[in-house]
């Protein structure tokens, strides 16, 4: 009883501690950095948990190079609760239709500190039921909840997939713990489906299986008890998930264009990015400080001598838990770590980052059990032995007194950073300067990012000069040229603008190809159309929204465009260029107010008013003096 109180007073600490450290994120805002991508911009998000919702969770099409369904519909039921509680706040810009409260930054942040409590929690009571050690897994489950290398995975919306497949990842080693104590279909049936649930968060849980057979080495000592064939056949099951798991990931991210750098950097630089990843994510463990987002690539300008520096660093690890290895957590802590890091470390290349803060989430847990476990042992001439008497396990209850003291120290320090690099997540501005700062060369993704956030605030002049960094740096990236040309729009340089929009054309068509579809090249061809449009060079701007809608474009945005600039030269082609719109998006009120003008001028007063009420009926105004012509035309029909 007594036992039980006290881990729950201990779990009852964390939970405070950690919803105190990470209290500032929930003043945060979205991010300029795939929140649009995630939530903001996104209308199967928006809307909440729907049957279109759930299929489009489910589809395997490359959108956001992720398949993660359970993140999806967990996004969206955050969605759902913010409209449940009343909140109202502006909905983005660009999406006027889609539900206000459901944009409402707070709500997302603050289902993200909860879910990295709750893994905090599931980490303390594994680990304390698998040691019967509660204040060595609480130190381990205060590391990782208060260390600020995981503040990137709570305090980034985006990165909601991290903390929810962390959370599945502990569930799941719960579920195996119970599992080992008493074998039984029911419960592998438990642990099967936390570990499908976890791999539909996001597919990092792969490495489970190898995990758990860490875990019968130490501590659950199964190692000694079954043979390993035993154990390893034990776990095909989920070796098979984790098969499945990767080929639907790697296809997925074919398809979202994630790979697409990882032709252009050799495996020998591949190899020795990977390992100076392993040595700087152990340095920022213990020294941590200059966290940034996103750390560039150094490509063929990697340093040899750091590669080998913590090579050598990591051969003496390896080689110093092998020969302590009676003292078992040390290779396996270690081992977690090496092991737990595989999918992300960069030997397949996803993405442009060296490497990530969010990769540490779970790997360093072994880093932290390492530590826990073996700095006691230092202060204590008790030998390990494979089982302990009562009398030792009784002494476990209270911690060491004189580790007390240094142990509330480090998680003090490392609160106050936590909450420093918090801050730095407030917003893109704030986010990405200090990136420049911690990480200044070559980081086309931060100044572009940056570049959004100036955006935002309508600062077009700092958004340019961020760009022209972007461009500088990354002159074959059609985006940043589009980017660039945005901006220029914007401070009403349109010859500049116009510059840059081809330039952005040509750049993307050296690399598909002048004919192939691409809604990457559609988008820049409706974005310099529009600009035409507005400056009344509508020849110009039809033959751009006609060239988008040959390279594929799916939405109703070239279409309605391309009408509006043909209907005073070709109105029965715009006619149908409406209907086309119509069709795609049927709740775009403009696009039914325009063809009812256009029918209206046809003499059909009766198709005219019905797109008069479903302008109104899907939210929008139709043009005053035109319904007043109308109706000197046709009285209004009863609806």
């Amino acid at each position: 009883m007594m036992k039980t109180r006290t881990n729950l007073i201990i779990a009852a600490l964390l939970a405070v501690v950690t919803l105190a450290v990470y209290a500032p994120s929930l003043r945060g805002q979205f991010l300029e950095y795939d929140d649009e991508q995630y939530i903001t911009q996104n209308p199967h998000v928006l809307k909440g948990i729907t049957l279109d919702g759930i299929a489009f969770a489910f589809k395997m099409n490359g959108y956001a190079a992720n398949w993660h369904p359970v993140t999806w519909m967990s996004h969206m039921l955050d969605a759902n609760i913010d409209r449940l509680i009343g909140a109202r706040v502006k909905p983005s810009v660009g999406v006027p239709t889609l539900p206000e409260g459901a944009q409402n930054p707070w709500l997302h942040h603050l289902s993200n500190v909860l879910i990295h409590i709750a893994t905090t929690l599931l980490l303390f009571f594994a680990l304390t039921r698998m040691t019967n050690s509660p204040w060595k897994s609480a130190f381990v489950a205060s590391l990782f909840a208060l260390h600020p290398f995981h503040v990137e995975s709570v305090a980034w919306v985006a990165e909601r997939k991290d903390v929810l497949s962390g959370m599945f990842w502990m569930l799941s080693m719960l579920a195996y713990v119970w599992y080992t104590e008493r074998p039984g279909a029911l419960r592998y049936t438990l642990l099967l489906v936390s570990f499908t649930l976890g791999l539909m968060a996001k597919p990092m849980l792969v490495t489970l299986p190898i995990a758990l057979l860490l875990l019968d080495w130490w501590p659950l000592g199964r190692i000694r008890q079954v043979k390993v064939s035993a154990l390893i056949t034990e776990k095909l099951p989920l070796f098979s998930m984790t098969i499945a798991s990767c080929i639907i990931t790697y296809v997925v991210q074919q398809r979202g264009g994630a790979m697409g750098g990882a032709d252009k950097l050799g495996f020998a630089v591949k190899i020795g990015n990977a390992i100076l990843s392993y040595g700087t994510y152990i340095l920022k463990t213990f020294w941590p400080v200059n966290f940034a987002n996103p750390y560039p690539h150094p490509g063929l300008g990697i340093s040899a001598l750091l590669v080998f520096i913590s090579a050598v660093f990591l051969i003496g690890i390896s080689i110093a838990a092998f020969v302590l290895r009676r003292h078992s957590y040390l290779p396996v802590g270690w081992l977690w770590y090496l092991v737990t890091l595989v999918p992300v470390i960069g030997i397949i290349q996803v993405g442009e980052q060296a490497m990530a803060d969010r990769y540490t989430y779970i790997p360093l847990i072994g880093i932290f059990v390492m530590i826990a476990w073996g700095i006691p042992e230092l202060f204590t001439k008790k030998e390990p032995a494979p089982k302990r008497s009562r009398t030792e396990k009784q002494s476990e209850r209270a911690p060491n007194t004189l580790l007390v003291a240094p142990a509330l120290f480090v998680l003090a320090v490392l609160s106050t950073l936590t909450v420093i690099q918090t801050g730095y997540w407030h917003d893109s501005i704030s986010l990405f300067q200090h990136a420049l700062e911690v990480a200044p060369d070559n980081n086309s993704v931060a100044h572009n990012n940056l570049a959004k956030g100036y955006e935002k605030l309508e600062k077009y002049d700092k958004a340019e000069e961020h760009y022209r960094q972007v461009v500088e740096l990354r002159p074959s990236w059609a985006e940043g040229h589009n980017n660039l040309a945005f901006a220029l729009e914007k401070l009403n340089r349109p010859a500049d603008a116009y510059k840059e929009y081809t330039e952005a054309i040509a750049v993307k068509e050296a690399e598909i190809g002048p004919d192939k579809p691409d809604a990457n090249i559609a988008k820049i061809h409706i974005n310099l159309g529009r600009m035409l449009a507005k400056y009344r060079k509508n020849a110009e701007a039809a033959e751009q929204f006609r060239k988008a809608i040959f390279r594929g474009e799916s939405t109703a945005a070239p279409h309605y465009n391309l009408a509006c600039a043909i209907e005073s030269v070709d109105p029965e082609a715009a006619i149908a260029e409406y209907r086309r719109a119509i069709e795609l998006d049927p709740a775009e009120p403009k696009a039914h107010n325009n063809l009812g003008v256009q029918l209206y001028k046809k003499g059909d007063y009766a198709g005219a008013w019905r797109e008069v009420h479903l302008c109104q009926d899907n939210g929008g105004v139709a043009i005053a003096p035109f319904v007043e012509a109308l109706r000197h035309k046709m009285p209004e029909p009863a609806r």
